[in-house]
């Protein structure tokens, strides 16, 4: 039942990130799952690129871009004569949030949101500081630095790495286009993961790991897994973790590298905290690891179902052009001139009169014009019963009991179809 339950949810919360009936429950979701369609990538010109929090030229700055870091571009801004481009940079944006809605997360040097709907904002203040977006409760985010170290978190502001899909500005003349053949994806993924590698690697070596209490009732599932109990070391290779603690570290350190990543490795991830419960760790950290899980199979489960979507949706839309290759083709096959490819399209007749032979087009129950070819170049009675597509000028008009019919000096005959015996 609880399996089952859990299952529920989560389709209640897949069904919200696609726009579903359970809609309202979006804001709740994590913002880095809020995310817009990759346009395409640019780089960053020669001398970089600013991001800004607006497009406009006094917006402020939430990074300096280096030259050459792939942008992925979901949006474009005209302000005035002046193109800039919404994009996302691989790594996130340096953004300041307010410290009474986060608190220090079991990660080393990472906050977690406890606020709903937080404001990431260029500058440590409200006033003159449009926010670029907004987080929400549960989310991590890998700490830059205090505002003022000397007042309580509750009080101070917070700078932050942003989610990689947070958005920002910058100008369209600073960046330029993807060499040709360069795969803009792959390569914001490689920025992604190498950016997300070096900043956790830094925020460790700043800040050493405080040491864990180990509940009581929890000491002989510990001593367990120190003593070498849960996971053989013979499958886990020389650079095993030692416990479970350093192989949650490891996992949360892979988690930020994937998750960062436009196409994660979820299977990669999971295994690795699958690892942590194999090694016996206490109950708080079960716990966390479950949670931890929970959350990536959820972002994989999403990503299924928008990968699922967009194959449906490049299906039909192939469907629609091929019928409508069909309508345009039976709308081509009901007109008589094709579409304007000819001056007269219809079954030749033919018949004496007078001694002269006359030669008509009929299409349908009609008769739309009379034709001759004054160049010789064809001879019209071997083209008698044979529909064809004729191309031509007006010579005139000829006036017969059935009214009057443009008559067609034939430039060019095509023919469509003879009747059969022919």
């Amino acid at each position: 039942m609880r399996h089952t339950t859990s299952r529920l949810a989560s389709s209640a919360l897949l069904l919200a990130l696609l726009g579903g009936a359970a809609a309202p429950a979006l804001a709740a979701t994590p913002a880095a799952l809020q995310q817009k369609a990759v346009e395409r990538y640019v780089l960053a010109g020669a001398t970089g690129a600013k991001l800004l929090n607006l497009p406009d030229p006094k917006g402020l700055s939430v990074l300096q871009a280096e030259a050459g870091t792939p942008l992925a571009v979901v949006g474009t801004k005209t302000a005035g004569r002046v193109e800039y481009l919404e994009v996302q940079a691989p790594g996130g944006l340096k953004v300041w949030l307010y410290g009474q809605y986060v608190k220090p997360s079991e990660r080393v040097g990472w906050v977690e949101l406890t606020g709903s709907q937080v404001n990431l904002r260029p500058l440590p203040r409200s006033q003159n500081s449009w926010a670029v977006g907004r987080v929400d409760k549960g989310e991590r985010l890998l700490m830059i630095q205090r505002g003022d170290a000397s007042k309580s978190l509750a009080e101070d502001w917070v700078q932050v790495w942003s989610p990689a899909t947070t958005t920002a500005y910058v100008l369209a003349a600073e960046t330029t286009a993807l060499p040709e053949g360069q795969d803009g994806a792959k390569l914001w993924d490689a920025w992604a993961a190498q950016r997300a590698s070096e900043r956790v690697s830094s925020a460790r070596a700043e800040t050493p790991a405080a040491p864990q209490a180990v509940p009581a009732d929890e000491v002989s599932t510990t001593e367990a897994a120190a003593s070498g109990q849960g996971a053989e070391p013979s499958t886990l290779g020389a650079d095993a973790p030692k416990d479970a603690f350093e192989a949650l570290r490891r996992a949360d350190d892979l988690m930020a590298v994937e998750m960062a990543k436009t196409a994660p490795d979820f299977a990669a991830v999971i295994a690795a905290y699958d690892l942590v419960l194999s090694l016996g760790p206490d109950a708080p950290t079960r716990s966390l690891v479950e949670r931890h899980k929970g959350e990536v199979q959820l972002r994989r489960d999403f990503a299924d179902i928008k990968t699922q979507a967009a194959q449906e949706r490049a299906a039909r839309e192939r469907e629609i052009a091929e019928l409508r290759a069909k309508i345009a083709s039976l709308s081509k096959e009901n007109d008589p001139l094709w579409g304007g490819r000819f001056d007269a399209r219809g079954w030749l007749e033919a018949e004496t009169v007078k001694g002269q032979r006359i030669y008509r087009i009929r299409f349908g129950s009609e008769t739309v014009a009379e034709v001759q070819c004054l160049s010789g170049r064809y001879d019209l009675d071997q083209y008698v019963d044979f529909e064809l597509g004729i191309q031509g000028k007006s010579i005139g008009s000829a006036t017969r009991a059935n009214g009057s019919l443009p008559v067609i000096d034939i430039e060019r005959v095509i023919v469509i179809s003879a009747r059969l015996g022919r």
